[in-house]
């Protein structure tokens, strides 16, 4: 466990209540004195000088002065004595507060939090008094601090070690659902099957409802049937070579699919079930990316990014960038539209889109740091945090609510990081690699990501990656068209593809 050496205790609630009675006391005092005094105007004046009513220069102060006066300065010293005495908490109060934001799915501030209670630990192991099934710590003392945070009349035990780079929720459920993974558990990800396609991947792949969904050169999209024993899959053939992929899901989990060729066609049809004809439009340039959302398409080319109506082909705005665009991510939260677009120079550009009453385009700070082009991005599922991988062998984690700076994670041999996944919970961060490799990320909290492992998936460049929707398998795509599934945990079995 641990043994504390010293504790402290902000309330805010009782710091309040106090302040509230001495200032109504003081108040009411000097109502009366007013109602009371000949020039009620100059009252609180008279009352605060060195002469006022009731002062004779032969006998002092009468009763009633003195007493308004002793409120007063009673009232003052007690507001500079509970401000004097007010402890300061110790800067990985933040850090705390991340880690339980990142358990609840919440956005709390110091400031909402009624009382806050810390003491300072002598930890007994790394593990600050919280082990987790499954993981080793460090048997050494380890200092920290015991918070308690309280709010909405519920109190929570977060502790952090002292320099802030660890913080644990104790005693609180795991993240999401019961089939979310929880990254604390994540000891191993075991090869549960493969499929091989013969012909190289293009694009990204998608694990959608109960589809997994690639394609393939020189034509082709595979729809593979997920937790059967069906192994044949639907094909979706347009007439020439498909360039780029994307797929959206909606609150009824139908399953859209838009894809865009090489002579810049764009298509979108509902895959589950499948629909007899795809909606088709040309456009005037090659389509680099794709992203798609409930009502609108992003495609992305060597001079920018271009919005369409799905259900009708209309062109809705256009983005012109200075550069080729090379990666699109979408994000929808309460009617809005979060874009986010990377360009071959490493740069991130960044929009907020509105439909009422008519569609808007507004721009929004960029995001700079990448020194190559930017490979490919995804939004967690709260839009709040954006990930990219770049070229330039590392990744970014950015906080778009601005309460962190971004954080750069990186591999020793700085291989261009080409593909990113972000489970259901948010709390689970792949990034694959131009080697083969899988990195695995915690993202419980998003300032402090911490590597859980990293794996050789593929012999060749990782150019497809997917959770599955219920977060129990991941899907991996490499260029030789090989496509492995991976299990965490007990779920190895769950949904696996055989063939």
């Amino acid at each position: 466990m641990g043994f504390p050496y010293k504790s402290y205790h902000l309330d805010y609630d009782a710091a309040a209540k106090k302040s509230f009675f001495l200032l109504t006391a003081a108040l009411a005092a000097i109502r009366i004195h007013n109602r009371e005094s000949d020039h009620p105007s100059k009252a609180l004046t008279q009352f605060v000088s060195l002469g006022g009513p009731g002062y004779d220069r032969r006998n002092g102060l009468d009763e009633d002065t003195l007493m308004l006066r002793f409120w007063f300065w009673m009232l003052a010293l007690a507001l500079m004595t509970t401000q004097a005495q007010t402890p300061t908490p110790p800067e990985t109060l933040t850090r705390a507060i991340e880690a339980l934001n990142a358990q609840l799915g919440t956005r709390y501030l110091s400031a909402d939090f009624s009382a806050i209670t810390w003491t300072e630990m002598q930890f007994s192991d790394s593990s600050l008094g919280c082990p987790q099934p499954g993981l080793m710590y460090l048997q050494v003392i380890t200092p920290g601090y015991q918070f308690t945070l309280t709010v909405d009349g519920k109190s929570y035990d977060v502790r952090t070690n002292r320099q802030g780079t660890t913080a644990v929720v104790c005693g609180a459920p795991a993240l999401g659902n019961p089939n979310t993974i929880n990254p604390s558990t994540v000891t191993r990800l075991i090869d549960a099957g493969q499929l091989g396609i013969a012909e190289p991947l293009i694009g990204n792949l998608a694990w959608a409802g109960q589809t997994l969904i690639l394609a393939r050169d020189p034509n082709g999209i595979l729809l593979y049937p997920t937790g059967t024993e069906t192994t044949l899959p639907e094909v979706i053939a347009p007439e020439t070579a498909i360039r780029v992929l994307a797929t959206f899901t909606d609150e009824q989990d139908r399953v859209y699919l838009a894809f865009g060729t090489t002579d810049g066609t764009i298509s979108y049809q509902l895959i589950t079930p499948v629909s007899e004809k795809p909606i088709s439009w040309q456009t005037e340039q090659p389509i680099h990316v794709l992203a798609l959302g409930t009502n609108l398409i992003a495609s992305g080319t060597s001079s920018g990014v271009q919005l369409w109506d799905p259900t009708t082909g209309d062109l809705l705005g256009e983005i012109p960038t200075p550069f080729e665009v090379t990666a699109l991510a979408l994000s929808e939260q309460a009617g809005e539209l979060s874009l986010a677009i990377g360009l071959i120079t490493g740069a991130i550009e960044r929009y907020q889109v509105t439909f009422e009453p008519e569609i808007t385009i507004e721009a929004l700070e960029p995001l700079e740091g990448h020194e190559q082009a930017i490979s490919d991005l995804a939004f967690a599922l709260d839009g709040a945090i954006l990930v990219s991988g770049s070229s330039d062998g590392t990744a970014r984690v950015w906080d778009l609510l601005g309460f962190i700076s971004p954080v750069v994670l990186s591999t020793p041999e700085n291989t261009p990081m080409n593909q990113i996944a972000i489970n259901y919970a948010g709390d689970l961060l792949l990034l694959g690699d131009d080697s083969g490799q899988i990195h695995v990320w915690s993202l419980i909290a998003p300032s402090d990501p911490q590597l859980i492992q990293t794996f050789p998936a593929h012999g060749v460049a990782i150019v497809g990656l997917a959770f599955a929707p219920d977060d129990t398998l991941i899907v991996s795509g490499g260029s030789d068209g090989i496509i492995r599934l991976w299990g965490l945990g007990a779920s190895v079995e769950q949904g696996a593809i055989t063939r």
